[in-house]
C-alpha cells in the first residue's frame, strides 16, 4: 500500500536577526509533515551554525539551531538556510524527495561608512498630495553627518517643488526616513520626476524616481469602422484611462444615424486600456456611410467621439471581386495566346 502524500514543512518560514559580533543566537523550529525528517544547514552562514536535533530522522518535532557570527565575518547581506527533507522508508525506491528551507537573514555591517538609499513616489490624481519618501540606511559601523534634499521636476525639467532637510548624524546600522509632501494643486496632469540627494563627508548619494498626476479623462482611441448589412455586427470602442484610480461602471452610448445601442458596463483599473463592446444591428439596413456619435460615460464625466462608419454588402463585394478576378484571368489568357502566336510566326520565318 502506498502511503498518502504529505506536505513537509518548517516553521517559522523566515527569520531576521540583528548582527551582533560573537553573540550566540538559539533559534527554535518545528518540523512537520512526514514520518521521517532529516534536518540540515546551507548558506554562507552555515559554517557558523550547528543543529541541535537529538531525534534526527524521526517524525514531526521541535529542534534548535545555534548561530554565532564572528567579528570578522564578510560584510553585506548574509543568510543561513535551515532545511528539512523527507527520508524515504527503508528499502523504498529513492526518487524525488520533498524538502523545504527557512532562511535566517542577517546584514553584517561594512567597516566605516556605507550609505544606501531608496526613493519612493506613487501615481496620484490632480489636486492630490504626492507623499515622497527617501529611506537612508547607514550600513557601516561608523556614524556620519548627512544632509538631504528632495526635488520634483515637471516634464519640461522645471523645478516645481523642493524640500531641504537639516543636518543630522546617522549612527552605524541606523536608518532615517525623509518625507516630502508635495501638493499637486495648480499643476498640470502628466509625468513628474523626483531627484533626491544625500550629502556626507564620504560623497553624494543620488536617487531618482517618477510619478504621474492623473486627470479624470477617458480617451477614445478608436472604434469599429464598418459592418455587414443583413446581420448583427460586433461594435468595439478602445478607450484609455488617464485616471490613477479605478473607474467603475464605464459604458458607451452609440448612435449610428437613427440606430442606437448601449454597451455593457465595465470596471477599469488605474491607467488601464480597455475595450467596450456592443452590437450594431444591420438586419434590413441599407448599404452606405453612417454618421457615428459615440459617448463614453465614466465617474460622472463624459468623453465623446464622432466619425463615419460603413455598412457594406459582402455578397455584392464578393461577386464584384469574382467578376474582377475573371476579367484578370481572361486578360492573362489573351496575352498568353498573343505571345504564342508571335513566337510561332518568328519560327516560320
Amino acid at each position: 500500500m502506498i502511503p498518502a502524500a504529505t506536505a513537509i514543512g518548517i516553521s517559522p518560514a523566515i527569520q531576521t536577526i540583528e548582527y551582533v559580533p560573537e553573540k550566540e543566537f538559539l533559534l527554535s523550529y518545528n518540523a512537520i509533515g512526514a514520518e521521517s525528517i532529516e534536518t540540515y544547514l546551507r548558506g554562507d552562514l552555515a559554517q557558523y551554525a550547528e543543529i541541535i536535533d537529538p531525534a534526527q530522522g524521526s517524525g514531526p518535532r521541535t529542534f534548535q539551531v545555534r548561530l554565532k557570527i564572528p567579528a570578522d565575518a564578510a560584510p553585506g547581506p548574509r543568510q543561513l538556510l535551515v532545511g528539512v527533507i523527507e527520508q524515504p522508508p527503508e528499502g523504498a525506491m529513492v526518487g524525488g524527495r520533498a524538502a523545504y528551507q527557512s532562511p535566517v537573514l542577517v546584514f553584517v555591517p561594512y567597516p566605516g561608512v556605507h550609505l544606501e538609499g531608496t526613493l519612493f513616489a506613487h501615481d496620484i490624481n490632480i489636486n492630490d498630495t504626492e507623499r515622497v519618501k527617501l529611506e537612508v540606511i547607514n550600513r557601516g559601523t561608523q556614524s556620519v553627518p548627512i544632509t538631504a534634499s528632495i526635488e520634483i521636476f515637471d516634464a519640461q525639467g522645471a523645478s516645481v517643488g523642493r524640500q531641504d532637510f537639516e543636518l543630522l548624524t546617522l549612527a552605524g546600522s541606523a536608518g532615517k526616513d525623509f518625507r516630502y509632501d508635495w501638493d499637486s494643486a495648480g499643476h498640470a496632469p502628466g509625468p513628474y520626476f523626483v531627484k533626491a540627494q544625500v550629502i556626507s563627508p564620504s560623497g553624494v548619494l543620488e536617487r531618482e524616481s517618477s510619478f504621474s498626476v492623473g486627470s479624470l479623462q477617458l480617451r477614445i482611441l478608436g472604434f469599429t469602422k464598418n459592418g455587414t448589412v443583413g446581420m448583427i455586427n460586433p461594435f468595439t470602442i478602445d478607450v484609455k484611462s488617464d485616471w490613477n484610480s479605478p473607474l467603475a461602471s464605464v459604458y458607451a452610448d452609440v448612435t449610428l444615424n437613427d440606430s442606437t445601442f448601449k454597451t455593457p458596463t465595465i470596471d477599469m483599473q488605474p491607467s488601464e486600456q480597455a475595450t467596450l463592446k456592443g452590437y450594431w444591428d444591420l438586419t434590413g439596413a441599407a448599404v452606405g456611410v453612417y454618421d457615428a456619435d459615440i459617448k463614453v460615460y465614466y465617474g460622472g464625466a463624459l468623453s465623446r467621439a464622432t466619425g463615419q462608419v460603413s455598412a457594406i454588402d459582402k455578397l455584392a463585394e464578393n461577386a464584384s471581386s469574382g467578376i474582377t478576378g475573371a476579367r484578370i484571368a481572361i486578360a492573362g489568357a489573351l496575352l498568353l495566346i498573343a505571345i504564342l502566336i508571335l513566337v510561332l510566326r518568328r519560327r516560320k520565318k
